[in-house]
């Protein structure tokens, strides 16, 4: 989140910056003897840390394909030992309704992605709008890293949906503002220069 915060100064870059940390994850996994998801069993904030269980249920996802990838599976507990522990909420939305479930759930993300950006770019945002798209941005981040070591439930879900709601609710608002700008009749316009005026602006 403060990484993500951290970022806001740098909006005007974020394409190169994503870019770099896709050629990134590319150069380690070409040249780590590990996937590149190894790195997830590799952190140690503290000591009895799961991040190991965290790799292991995604290797036994990939190699398991074939048993979830349809309809979701029952059980995967015979995946390696405490697999029944799914702390994954995208493996999570695979066993339950297999391979499409996974897509939908990873395009609602990307989508509220593109919203974000597409939102906070308008001409006719301000400032402090842009700023609470950003934050907003920011959060659903914070949901997508959560995703990999945590499977919500409970009252858990309600934030994500909650989320998901306000970013469409504030790019909504931000294109109907946008369709109010017009074109009108002005000094110029017939040397193909027309004015733009809002609805309802003296």
């Amino acid at each position: 989140g403060i990484v993500g915060a951290g970022m806001f100064f740098l909006r005007s870059f974020m394409g190169y910056v994503g870019l770099g940390v896709f050629l990134l994850l590319v150069f380690l996994h070409l040249s780590m003897k590990m996937p590149v998801r190894h790195h997830i069993a590799r952190i140690n904030i503290a000591q009895g840390n799961t991040g190991y269980h965290r790799y292991m249920l995604i290797e036994g996802a990939i190699h398991h394909f074939s048993e979830w990838f349809l309809i979701g599976t029952k059980s995967t507990a015979h995946w390696y030992w405490a697999a029944e522990d799914i702390t994954n909420q995208f493996i999570l939305e695979g066993v339950r309704g297999g391979f499409l479930t996974l897509a939908l759930f990873v395009a609602t993300i990307v989508i509220a992605f593109r919203l974000v950006g597409k939102t906070w770019r308008q001409s006719t945002m301000t400032t402090p709008g842009i700023a609470l798209m950003w934050s907003m941005g920011v959060a659903l981040f914070v949901h997508c890293t959560n995703f990999i070591a945590v499977s919500y439930f409970g009252q858990a879900g309600l934030v994500w949906f909650l989320l998901l709601a306000m970013i469409a609710s504030v790019a909504e608002q931000a294109e109907q503002s946008t369709s109010l700008i017009v074109p009108v009749a002005g000094v110029g316009q017939g040397r193909g220069v027309p004015r733009r005026a809002r609805v309802g602006a003296t």
